[in-house]
């Protein structure tokens, strides 16, 4: 018989997250959570300032595993890791500090061989074939593809990731898809790309691990561990604060031990994850409070980053708290959605006074950049060049100082101060990547920005992927570069000032994969040095990337940034859901692709939409068209609910995201059902009266959803087990001690009957939102989900 290993490796979250003003604080060596390292395809360097206070101090590197090598610079300012095909699916890299021995897992590099073979048309002979894709970020350069004289065919070999992938050849420079591949699908920009699938590892075959009990007086934790095969020549490691600790596992159970030390820690964490020798299973987040597990949600703060719910303003298009301050530019090339509309710092602390936010489950406010914008309006390169005013913020004039349109100091502290003591966290959008050309730091230094021109000619303007670092997003926006030591410097001291005068708790940033990432690996280390550790206190940082989900994760680590959108999982979902004819099989596997890059237990940022995107009404209610160019259809016609069915679906998308692991973030006005095409016509003015049934049964839907993952430890540290997954249904569940809650979809037209499989040791007293039509017969869960709806079951 096949004997299977099971690796166990346990991480805890250290306390520059939690603990506040705890006396042994600055002691530790480590300033923050080991997040677990993907390995490359051979090579992988690891800054040790990412993780090390002091890695003058790093003694001794090694790994567990003989197909790992590490190797510890002379200078001590990195590790070198070395692996080959060999490495098994999960490991851990030993390093010793001084007296202390720390561990980090590694994740082994797991991408598949594919070959992309392009035919010669008849009687034609192309000069040149480029592949580009979602996999290489649709860079022309990044997979040369090389022509067999032999047979006249172009051949491009790479490894990609499990999943769906879309593509297209660009043949002689004009851009095709590829004639042999029938499957495609719409881009969401009026066009239409190929289509590739690779095939996952059957989940059916991976371990799966739950938190079954916590011990009160005994200080033990429970886990069952379901896998395939037999839990024999077991390796287990158990890390608390990164450092190693001993467990047990017998008969599929898994017993770990709090450590004594934990008892004197506010907030601690322990991280579980499994793997046998068909790959690396699901992984488990435990929070601790004073060395015991946390039971409920009430035992949570906004400072427990799990259990963020947060909500996107667009300061000028939300409320106007102050018409004083109301100069909408004199212009009469401006639309009024082209213009300033009034919204301010004041409309939105007048909304936390009404109690808005609080009906509605918030606990995490985000911001629309508030920096100073232009006076006047600007018109913008590509054709048909409208102009428009900097009403949305990410024109900055100015870094550190706030648009008058939008309020003053006071106002920003006295939203802060408010946020605060109604539990809120509030978040700043901050523009580091550029600035107007009316900023004094680029007319006193125009040598610190990138080339406006290439050696080829070309304009380097909205070259958004061959051009990533140096592109500007328009001819009035130069780009800074942040290469540079001295601009990195001023920018970064920028966003600290924000967040240190303000006492704001973190940002999202902006075009995230148009910075390099030594800008965030300095931010990230001024923060640490001059907040975390100087006030005790948490920062959120989100990046805002448009990519594959490698060039996503590339920007995430502990020097890096705490998290990012979760773009590729929202269009998958979005393009699911938001149809009449749907497979969310595509949605279940893209569950599993995100879970497999950035872990079961994340702080991904989950969305409904944002300010960039066509708004999902748009779509799911057929105002808006999958292959039509959304800008352009917000200006031809008036975008308005064609299909009504498109707020069930809405309704749907937010369950989704309210369910899943990640930070749900809904984005203004999704709450009500909001309809628009794209930009600017996403951006309407906010509407907080004269609501239609239809939109107040959503607002209802939204705020119930958000209390119930608020309520629900399940929903928030839960495992994650798909159940079922077909064309029309997905069904999951998730647990947490003995919190269960089982979430099912339904996107046909037609009302989908369901059964689940209840243990028989769990309780048969049951809710669920938004029916109470489900019947308990046996060890089974029967009942319907209408069309284009959603249920969700709990003890």
């Amino acid at each position: 018989m096949k004997i299977i290993r099971l690796l166990l490796i346990i991480s805890g979250i250290l306390l520059t997250r939690y603990v506040y003003g705890q006396a042994d604080f600055l002691s530790e060596d480590i300033i923050s959570l080991v997040q677990p390292i993907q390995l490359a395809a051979q090579h992988t360097e690891l800054i040790t300032e990412d993780y090390f206070s002091d890695p003058s101090k790093i003694i001794a590197v090694k790994t567990n595993s003989t197909h790992i090598q590490a190797i510890l610079s002379l200078d001590k300012k990195n590790i070198q890791l070395t692996s080959d095909n060999e490495a098994p699916f999960l490991s851990e890299l030993l390093i010793t500090v001084g007296s202390r021995n720390y561990s980090f897992l590694l994740k082994k590099y797991q991408k598949h061989f594919s070959r992309f073979v392009f035919k010669q048309f008849p009687g034609k002979t192309p000069d040149q074939v480029i592949l580009k894709g979602s996999f290489n970020n649709w860079s022309p350069d990044a997979n040369p593809m090389r022509r067999n004289e032999g047979t006249g065919e172009w051949v491009s070999e790479l490894w990609l990731d499990p999943g769906t992938h879309t593509y297209k050849y660009e043949v002689n420079g004009r851009e095709i898809l590829d004639p042999y591949n029938a499957e495609q699908q719409p881009n969401g920009l009026g066009g239409t790309n190929s289509v590739i699938t690779i095939k996952a590892t059957d989940s059916k075959s991976l371990p799966f691990i739950t938190l079954v009990s916590a011990g009160i007086k005994s200080h033990q934790i429970t886990l069952s561990c379901k896998s395939p095969g037999l839990l024999s020549n077991t390796d287990v490691f158990v890390l608390w604060q990164n450092t190693r600790l001993k467990s047990t596992i017998a008969e599929g159970k898994i017993k770990i031990s709090i450590p004594n030390e934990a008892i004197k820690h506010e907030r601690s964490s322990i991280r579980v994850t499994v793997m046998n020798d068909h790959g690396a299973g699901n992984d488990l987040l435990i929070p601790l409070k004073y060395g015991n597990v946390v039971r409920n949600s009430s035992q949570l703060t906004r400072q427990d980053w799990e259990s963020m719910i947060m909500y996107f303003t667009l300061v000028d298009r939300f409320n106007n708290g102050d018409e004083s301050n109301d100069r909408p530019l004199l212009d009469s090339r401006l639309k009024p959605i082209q213009n300033y509309n009034g919204g301010d710092i004041k409309g939105i602390t007048n909304k936390i006074k009404e109690g808005y936010f609080k009906k509605l489950g918030i606990n995490t406010l985000w911001l629309s950049p508030i920096t100073q914008n232009p006076w006047d309006a600007w018109q913008e390169y590509p054709e048909p060049r409208r102009w428009y005013s900097g009403y949305h913020g990410y024109w900055p004039m100015y870094t550190t100082a706030i648009d008058k349109r939008f309020g003053n100091e006071k106002d920003l502290d006295e939203l802060v101060k408010l946020a605060h003591a109604n539990g809120m966290n509030l978040l700043l959008d901050y523009v580091c990547h550029h600035v107007h050309i009316s900023n004094k730091m680029y007319q006193d230094h125009k040598d610190w920005v990138t080339p406006l021109h290439l050696a080829d000619g070309r304009t380097n303007i909205r070259i958004w992927d061959e051009q990533r670092l140096t592109t500007w997003f328009d001819d009035f926006l130069p780009t800074l570069d942040l290469a540079k030591d001295e601009v990195a410097n001023i920018q970064s001291d920028s966003a600290l000032f924000w967040i240190k005068r303000y006492k704001l708790d973190g940002f999202r940033h902006d075009a995230t994969k148009h910075v390099p990432t030594s800008f965030w690996r300095m931010l990230t280390k001024k923060m640490k040095q001059d907040v975390m550790l100087s006030d005790k206190r948490m920062v959120y940082q989100i990046g805002e990337t448009f990519g594959n989900n490698e060039l996503i994760s590339s920007y995430l680590g502990n020097g890096l940034l705490d998290a990012q959108f979760n773009f590729n999982l929202y269009f998958d979902a979005r393009d699911q859901f938001a149809v009449d004819s749907s497979d969310l099989t595509k949605v279940a596997n893209s569950l599993r692709l995100s879970f497999s890059y950035f872990g079961y237990n994340n702080t991904m940022g989950n969305i409904t939409g944002n300010h960039d995107l066509t708004r999902f009404m748009g779509l799911a209610s057929k105002a808006v068209k999958f292959n039509e160019d959304p800008k352009e259809a917000g200006y031809s016609r008036d975008i308005q609910v064609i299909d009504s069915t498109g707020y069930n679906k809405l309704q749907s998308m937010t369950a989704f995201i309210m369910t899943i692991p990640g930070i749900p973030i809904v984005y203004y006005g999704d709450e009500i059902g909001m309809v628009g095409a794209g930009d600017p016509d996403n951006r309407r003015p906010m509407r907080f009266s004269d609501l239609n049934n239809k939109e107040t049964a959503t607002k209802e839907t939204c705020a119930r959803l958000a209390s119930l993952r608020k309520s629900h430890m399940a929903l928030l540290y839960g495992n994650f087990n798909i159940i079922k997954s077909d064309k029309e249904a997905l069904v999951y569940s998730r647990d947490y001690l003995n919190d269960h809650v089982w979430v099912a979809f339904n996107t046909s037209d037609s009302a989908y009957n369901l059964e689940i499989n209840v243990p028989a040791d769990q309780s048969v007293k049951l809710e669920s939102f938004p029916k109470t039509n489900v019947k308990v017969r046996g060890n089974k869960l029967v009942f319907s989900i209408p069309s284009h709806g959603f249920e969700i079951i709990y003890l």
